[in-house]
């Protein structure tokens, strides 16, 4: 799924939500990228310095159109290997299950530190090829706290991205997850617990029913909801970080 151009914004309603269609090609100061298709998407728009903190940015727009709405984001610090990963199995598993009804649900990523434009790391790919994972158009976009917003679930590789999520904007919380702490709440429930007649209805229940189990499950260690980092690394840690966010993908998806 890539974002790029310069743009409108027009409002369009899909089947009672508000979706994100692109329509022309984006350009990400200096980094040109053709969207390939009409997917659905989180409009990242513009750049921002800045360290592991939710940063604004100013878009640069000229012609393109967008639109709205909420569906799961994915961050890590980079957007190059952790979230990327995440982003790709979510669409894959989404479209395994539910063919074109997937396209209802935007998915999408984005670091809190991220050098925009650069394509996933090679060793993230890697491990998304062995899944028969495209990478293809991948392009590292810069958090923007607007999107987080409009998510109906952020998801993050740590702790400490979760936290600070949070702690810049408060109305987030109950929305944002790390992916092991979300699939250790929701694991075992099965498909009918998340209520909802269609698939993008259950995913924007999702935050309310795995917050219902708080309370009732021993938390493991702190640092089990946690993915480490896995830039730096050898191709094991690239292997670790990839089965831990799989796992808890599959876990994820499979009480929508």
């Amino acid at each position: 799924m890539t974002v790029l151009p310069s743009m409108e914004l027009t409002s369009k309603r899909v089947g009672g939500r508000s979706m994100a269609t692109l329509l022309t090609r984006w350009h990400w100061k200096g980094y040109p990228v053709n969207a390939p298709d009409s997917r659905p998407v989180h409009p990242f728009l513009g750049l921002a310095s800045g360290s592991e903190t939710c940063m604004p940015w100013t878009p640069t727009r000229s012609s393109v159109t967008i639109e709205c709405m909420g569906g799961i984001l994915h961050v890590c610090t980079g957007n190059l290997c952790r979230s990327p990963i995440a982003e790709r199995l979510m669409v894959a598993g989404l479209q395994s299950r539910y063919q074109g009804v997937a396209e209802t649900v935007v998915v999408s990523s984005a670091g809190t530190s991220a050098p925009a434009g650069l394509p996933i790391h090679p060793l993230a790919a890697a491990e998304l090829a062995k899944r028969g994972i495209d990478t293809a158009g991948f392009r590292a976009r810069l958090l923007d706290p607007e999107a987080a917003e409009r998510a109906d679930v952020v998801l993050t590789a740590t702790r400490r991205h979760r936290d600070r999520i949070i702690a810049g904007n408060p109305n987030l919380l109950g929305r944002v997850f790390t992916w092991r702490e979300l699939a250790w709440l929701v694991e075992g429930l099965g498909n009918t617990i998340v209520r909802g007649d269609h698939l993008t209805d259950r995913v924007r229940n999702l935050p309310r029913a795995a917050g219902l189990r708080r309370g009732y499950l021993r938390p493991p260690p702190p640092t089990e909801f946690d993915v480490k980092d896995p830039i730096g690394g050898n191709e094991q840690d690239f292997k670790e970080a990839a089965a831990e966010i799989d796992d808890a993908i599959e876990a994820i998806l499979s009480v929508l």
